[in-house]
């Protein structure tokens, strides 16, 4: 049977996506559910969580990502690291 299970919070800083990480990895690993993550915050915080800004950064620039409801297929300045 499938179960869906959602966090929202219109407030920033309340651990949504540090929540979220945590119930998916405790699904997977402890129950052997598969797990599907949606990561639709703008932050993509979650996104790169699991995949990493490098991977992340490779995907967009190859056109894989959609962002802000437009497919995006270059890195913009807003997710590129500071060296």
């Amino acid at each position: 049977m499938t179960s869906v299970i959602a966090t929202i919070s219109l407030k920033g800083g309340v651990g949504k996506t540090t929540v979220t990480a945590g119930v998916a990895e405790l699904m997977a690993g402890e129950f052997g559910r598969r797990v599907l993550l949606v990561d639709l915050d703008s932050q993509i915080n979650l996104t790169t969580m699991f995949l990493g800004d490098e991977r992340w950064l490779k995907l967009n620039a190859a056109g894989h990502t959609h962002r802000c409801g437009r497919s995006t297929g270059r890195a913009d300045s807003s997710t590129s690291s500071a060296n």
